[in-house]
């Protein structure tokens, strides 16, 4: 009887703290993990919740116990301030057990939102001084990193703007990121409407191209699909509209939602693609199937060193640090909530001394 009313209100409980928790994390660069409450969560963790227990107040499930157990309930009638204790007591377990594992689930369990995310590796650079981690790369270093690696598919090349959409009534900043071509295949998302833009298009001296993202296509231009072909204007700069993103999609996941993606090249002024000394580019890479990150990391030493030897003045000291892009999101968080897990799993004893009654 307890148990129907705590898990009832137990499992709303964890729908509201997990919309609280959805709504800050939109802030931060977990922003990019799908923490919408999984309701497969809800029913398992409802279920264990309730056979636990059973399992904990050592009961049968013959007709006499049910009967026993009906008259316990009209006798709570009698007992408001009990009942109340109980069935809070309950709901808060039972919630508290529901949330954490569905943030568990999500953060840890369950990869990013891309195919095959575990191959998605951050291409940072450690200070051979301090230990400090930090992603930045000048274009040249990145061109010899994805031509010269042979434990990548692909390794694409970003860099995040910001840049005032001026077509229609009123002026908008908006979020961009420059990116290279090879970004998209490597995460392996293609756009809702239309597509991406190749490498061809990439170089193109002077072209302009964009895919923008599905909540500026709602926002400015109301869902209109003729959008695909349409010429915007960024800071006063013409810029075809190729592509729109399906709803959700986030890269880079550690920063503010872009509104769009433009080649990267493009953005580049043609004496300055040579400069190897200005680090402003942030890396990632997709393992090749056969490949582990300790083989790839072992490989980008050697480049490493080879663009040290060759490049002295940029690169003394240059050490390639790999980390798979999902540890680097919760690697932090990770310890915190598995000991938060732990803790609430012991409680489940009160929950099912309760449940049983």
């Amino acid at each position: 009887m307890l148990g129907v009313l705590g898990g009832a209100l137990g499992l709303l409980l964890a729908l509201w703290a997990n919309q609280l928790l959805v709504s800050y994390l939109k802030t931060t660069p977990l922003a990019a993990i799908n923490l919408e409450l999984d309701y497969r969560v809800l029913i398992f963790t409802a279920v264990v919740s309730v056979t636990t227990g059973i399992v904990f107040g050592r009961r049968s499930l013959k007709m006499e116990n049910l009967w026993q157990d009906l008259r316990y309930g009209c006798m709570l009638r009698k007992t408001p301030g009990f009942t109340a204790v109980a069935v809070l007591a309950l709901a808060l377990g039972i919630g508290a057990n529901t949330f954490i594992f569905s943030v568990v689930n999500a953060l840890l369990l369950n990869p990013l939102s891309f195919p095959e995310s575990g191959k998605i590796t951050s291409m940072l650079v450690r200070d051979p001084d301090s230990g400090a981690i930090y992603s930045s790369y000048s274009f040249p270093n990145f061109e010899d990193i994805r031509n010269q690696n042979r434990s990548f598919e692909q390794v694409a090349a970003l860099y995040s703007t910001t840049q005032f959409l001026t077509s229609g009534d009123e002026p908008e900043r908006l979020r961009g990121v420059f990116v290279s071509s090879e970004l998209f295949p490597l995460l392996r998302i293609q756009p809702l409407l239309g597509r991406s833009f190749t490498a061809d298009e990439e170089r193109v001296k002077g072209g302009k191209f964009l895919v923008i993202s599905h909540d500026l296509w709602q926002r400015r231009f109301n869902g209109d699909p003729e959008v695909v072909g349409q010429e915007l204007r960024l800071d006063n700069q013409p810029a075809i509209v190729l592509g729109v993103m399906p709803p959700g999609f986030k890269f880079p996941v550690g920063a503010k939602q872009a509104d769009f993606w433009m080649p990267l090249i493009s953005s580049i002024p043609q004496g300055a693609r040579g400069a190897r000394g200005a680090v402003y580019l942030g890396l990632f890479g997709r393992l090749r199937a056969d490949v582990s990150l300790d083989q790839a990391q072992a490989e980008m030493d050697m480049i490493a060193r080879r663009l040290a030897e060759q490049y002295p003045n940029e690169n003394t000291g240059l050490n390639i640090a790999l980390v798979a892009t999902h540890e680097r999101l919760v690697g932090n968080w990770r310890r915190a909530l598995l000991i938060l897990m732990g803790a609430v799993g012991r409680a489940r004893g009160l929950n099912g001394t309760f449940t049983a009654r």
